[in-house]
């Protein structure tokens, strides 16, 4: 019976999805000296080039100069990965990076964190306080602005806003210098936002959080001109309401003016953190890492050694635009996989983890160390392909960029083998180079002709749907009667487990198209 219909499944149905084979490497390079050397964040510059800023311990090798202990390295490069500038900003103390952004008026922009006070930095307020760097286009400083008080401060995140200035979500220890309250007891976080002109000076700032430990990690800027937070707290009282448990990924939704509008938490009854959001089509989506599996949280992939079980999965949620979750994914195989970038790109998403597993959801992982693992999904989530990039030992990717049909993925590797070489000693910056013209070329082909994509066809357990518009399916037995009817907000994941095996015909009606086509279902 099942290759009765295979073969007719292979003589009559035309709109067959294939998934897309993982993109290989086409160029990758180590950056840094014979010390440590971290990359944190790349973007696309202003002249065909890529930007990249990370941590630095070297003085040698690709590093141009510096203090002792950690200093933020800024490169300019071309699209072959050449050095085109290079710069070194530090103090004699520790100088993180965390964020680099074009600036409004040329240059860039360099956000991160110092406990220095000497050097190319000055009026640090005390403790850790958040950088602010201005640069020109060739990497010379143009002017710097510590924020903090007396306690600790660290930046996460930074964006340009729709009114030519700059915002800037962090956590702060302190209740006094540039931070106008703390909410929490004694030496806890709270999540900070500050809005600064374009020299860098101070217009407004809110703290939010309860009386433990609360964190801001990424910063958007909505489409009614508010902002919107993602973060973590361990708070349960004060302005954080729904904590699950322990820490729970927290978001926060602002006004114009950075006054509070909701906020919501996420989590289990264990460790789940928030680290990026999107805006796609009116929903947010969440990227993190769940420790979790209950409360919001499914199909955690445990860790059968662990007397916890659950194992640390990179996790993605879809919430609406008053924060109602919508669906969730937990990512990952038996041992660590942890979520660090996401982006949005033709209705699809791209995501950056570092994973330690070599099952469930990840394969061809090089080591029993970390490598990049990264994954490509629609809007429902639902995984396209995934491939695991390093050597034998560790690798973590901490920011990607998708430009001209290339993926970019920036990280650090400590490995001088397998799809690594060059490293200069120690942990290096790598930056990989991926081909995804016919990932996206295809798929844009499909949207342009309107085609379906339905898969897996046969189906035996879930049934998925593309269509990128909006549209009505409905599924009918082949004597016409209604047996599933949904919306689809773009795509669509159904059960069919309980359906019998047998033909059925899948009605897709958009505004300009109707569209029937057949599909198989086989439970046996």
């Amino acid at each position: 019976m099942k290759i009765f219909l295979f073969l007719i499944f292979n003589l009559i149905w035309i709109n067959i999805c294939i998934y897309g084979q993982s993109p290989t490497i086409n160029w990758q390079r180590c950056y840094g000296g014979s010390e440590n050397d971290w990359g944190r964040k790349i973007i696309k510059g202003r002249n065909n080039d890529l930007i990249i800023v990370g941590d630095t311990r070297s003085s040698d090798g690709d590093i141009n100069g510096g203090f002792d202990l950690t200093n933020i390295c800024w490169f300019r490069l071309d699209t072959t990965n050449a050095i085109i500038n290079r710069q070194t900003f530090s103090g004699s103390r520790q100088d993180i990076s965390k964020d680099v952004i074009p600036a409004w008026n040329n240059g860039y922009i360099i956000l991160g964190s110092t406990n220095s006070t000497n050097g190319d930095i000055s009026g640090n307020h005390g403790g850790f306080d958040i950088w602010i760097i201005k640069i020109s286009i060739q990497g010379v400083m143009q002017w710097q602005k510590c924020l903090g008080g007396s306690k600790d401060e660290f930046a996460n995140s930074i964006i340009k806003t729709s009114d030519s200035c700059y915002v800037i979500t962090g956590m702060t220890m302190s209740d006094d210098g540039d931070v106008s309250v703390n909410h929490g007891l004694p030496n806890t976080n709270d999540a900070w936002l500050i809005k600064v002109d374009l020299s860098g000076n101070i217009l407004w700032e809110v703290t939010y959080g309860g009386p433990n430990g609360d964190y801001g990690q990424h910063v958007i800027e909505t489409s009614d001109k508010g902002f919107f937070i993602t973060g973590s707290t361990y708070s349960n009282a004060g302005q954080v309401i729904g904590n699950n448990g322990a820490l729970d990924v927290w978001v926060i939704k602002t006004d114009s003016l950075g006054t509070l509008e909701w906020q919501h938490c996420y989590g289990g009854s264990f460790l789940d953190a928030g680290y990026k959001t999107v805006e796609v089509n009116n929903h947010y989506y969440l990227l993190g890492y769940n420790l979790s599996n209950d409360g919001d949280v499914t199909n955690n992939h445990p860790d059968p050694g662990s007397s916890h079980q659950a194992s640390a999965d990179a996790w993605l949620i879809c919430i609406d635009s008053i924060g109602i979750l919508q669906w969730e994914k937990s990512y990952g195989g038996s041992f660590i996989e942890l979520g660090l970038d996401l982006l949005s790109f033709n209705n699809f998403l791209f995501i950056a983890c570092e994973s330690s597993s070599n099952d469930g959801d990840v394969s061809n992982n090089h080591s029993n160390y970390a490598d990049y693992w990264l994954i490509q999904t629609d809007l429902q989530g639902n995984i396209l392909w995934q491939s695991c990039y390093g050597g034998s030992y560790d690798e973590f990717a901490e920011s990607i960029l998708v430009e001209n049909n290339h993926l970019y993925a920036l990280g650090y590797s400590d490995s001088n083998d397998g799809d690594v070489s060059g490293n200069h000693g120690g942990i290096d910056f790598w930056l990989i180079d991926l081909n995804i013209d016919s990932l996206i070329n295809s798929r844009s082909e499909l949207l342009s002709e309107r085609k379906i994509i339905i898969f897996p066809n046969p189906a035996n357990d879930k049934l998925n749907i593309n269509i990128y518009e909006e549209a009505q399916m409905i599924l009918e037995d082949v004597n016409g009667k209604i047996i599933i009817e949904r919306k689809i907000n773009y795509s669509l994941t159904e059960d069919v487990r309980e359906l019998p095996n047998g033909i059925y015909i899948v009605k897709i009606i958009s505004k300009k198209h109707i569209q029937y086509n057949k599909l198989f279902i086989i439970q046996h």
